[in-house]
């Protein structure tokens, strides 16, 4: 009698190679407020959560409105002033198409789609 044992790498290591892609994806683009990159499920282990990234041209705060299915529901998160933005979203719902209004400090915003 033999045993057969099945190797599988450890999700610390898959995160890592995870974050190594999400971070290869977003510097070959140029990514604003108005037109971020977006990572579903960065981490792998939670699909309804969200990386929203972007840069802006000085040190700005971002306000962000996880619409929910009812105005109750809105979550509402404060990311502090920099130019270099990653935006940590969580809540959103499977199999819906989740929206998530970015707000600048000084007035600007744009709506993110998330399916």
């Amino acid at each position: 009698m033999s045993v057969q044992l099945k190797i599988f790498e450890h999700i610390t290591l898959r995160q890592k190679y995870a974050e190594q892609k999400i971070k290869e994806a977003y510097e070959e683009g140029n990514y604003s407020f108005e037109q971020p990159y977006v990572c579903v499920n960065p981490y792998i282990i939670a699909p309804l959560t969200a990386l929203i990234m972007f840069e802006t041209e000085r040190d700005v705060a971002i306000e962000a409105i996880v619409k929910g299915k009812t105005r109750e529901a809105d979550i509402q998160l404060t990311f502090p002033k920099k130019k270099q933005h990653t935006l940590e979203i969580v809540g959103l719902y499977p199999d819906w198409n989740n929206e998530v209004e970015l707000l600048t400090e000084d007035g600007n915003r744009t709506v993110v789609k998330i399916q």
